[in-house]
C-alpha cells in the first residue's frame, strides 16, 4: 500500500468518511474516489490539504508530555532539605 493511499485512509477516517473528506477538499466525491483507484495521481495541492488535516488531528490528541504531566503530582514551591 502506498503512503499516499495510507494518508488518504487516514484523512477519510478523521473526517468522517470518503463524502466528509471530499467536501473538505472542496472536490465532489466521485472525483475523490476516481482519485482514490490512482493515488499517485492525486494533486500535491489536495495532498498537502490531506496532511494538514492529519497533523491538525494529531495536534488536538493530548501528547505523551501532556499526559505525563498530568499523571505526576504538581512540584512543591518549597525547597526540600535532604
Amino acid at each position: 500500500m502506498s503512503a499516499t493511499l495510507r494518508l488518504l485512509q487516514a484523512a477519510s477516517k478523521i473526517a468522517g468518511g470518503d463524502h466528509a473528506l471530499a467536501q473538505y477538499l472542496g472536490i465532489h466525491e466521485p472525483l475523490l474516489l476516481k482519485l482514490l483507484e490512482n493515488p499517485a495521481t492525486f494533486p500535491d495541492a489536495l495532498l498537502l490539504r490531506v496532511i494538514d488535516l492529519i497533523l491538525a488531528d494529531r495536534e488536538a490528541l493530548p501528547g505523551p508530555d501532556t499526559i505525563e504531566k498530568s499523571a505526576r503530582p504538581p512540584r512543591s514551591s518549597t525547597p526540600v532539605d535532604h
